[in-house]
């Protein structure tokens, strides 16, 4: 499953189109042209996803999620531990 992490453009270099750059590479990236979803998560720029064709989850009642601190996804070696399977 093709990820990309924390892509942003720092503050003083938004509005110049760089955000927008960064979106067509990503979204035309060979690993991503024909997936069936692409999702994202984000507390900012809804404007330049939903001009990509991102929309808010349909069915996001569905959507279910593990969250890890910092800490625990990069400080720890090997990563955290998931539960046995039973």
């Amino acid at each position: 499953m093709p990820c990309a992490q924390f892509p942003f453009v720092v503050p003083s270099k938004r509005g110049r189109g760089v955000g927008k750059a960064l979106m067509r590479a990503v979204i035309n990236h060979p690993s991503v042209t024909g997936l069936r979803r692409v999702v994202l998560v984000t507390l900012d720029a809804l404007g330049l996803y939903e001009a990509f064709g991102f929309q808010p989850l349909s069915n996001a009642e569905r959507w279910m999620a593990i969250e890890l601190t910092p800490k625990e996804a990069y400080e720890q070696s090997p990563p955290a531990p998931w539960p046995p399977l039973a």
